[in-house]
């Protein structure tokens, strides 16, 4: 939840920075907007991943975050030279950049919301199952204690 506070920090941020402007010229090679959205998302995962890592060095959180980002961009096939140009052609249009940020919201939320189902339901498979064990093992312990003699019960001949 906190990443979604820092994103939407950042476009009021970005809101009040800059101001709207005319045709501008595209970029060459810039990242289409739906691309730059899985991006962005993948990265706030990234984010969000070492925010949590509070005792560790900032300095060394950096240079692991820089890596994932790396392989993001590989896996995007861009570069962060591309990134950085084409993020700042969004930049330059606050409303714009909005609408990619409101979007990587809803996706990541739409993450989360499946996860935490996929969670519940691993969990309640997780109960029955371990139930399942429980009865069978029950089930053996009842049938074992009819066949415990109780003091009193042997007979001395």
């Amino acid at each position: 939840m906190k990443v979604f506070q820092i994103i939407a920090v950042f476009t009021v941020l970005l809101f009040s920075s800059c101001g709207g402007g005319d045709e501008r010229p595209k970029p060459e090679n810039l990242i289409q907007k739906e691309q730059m959205i899985d991006i962005l998302k993948e990265m706030e995962v990234v984010e969000a991943r070492y925010q949590r890592r509070m005792f560790e060095p900032k300095s060394q959180l950096k240079e692991l975050a820089l890596e994932h980002y790396t392989g993001i961009f590989k896996k995007h096939g861009v570069t962060l030279e591309n990134f950085r140009t084409s993020y700042k052609y969004y930049e330059e249009d606050p409303e714009l950049l909005t609408e990619i940020f409101e979007e990587v919201i809803v996706e990541l939320t739409k993450e989360q919301a499946e996860a935490q189902a996929n969670l519940k339901e691993a969990y309640k498979n997780g109960k029955e199952e371990q139930g399942a064990d429980t009865t069978a093992t029950d089930t053996v312990s009842k049938k074992s204690e009819l066949n415990v003699l109780r003091p009193g019960q042997l007979k001395q001949k």
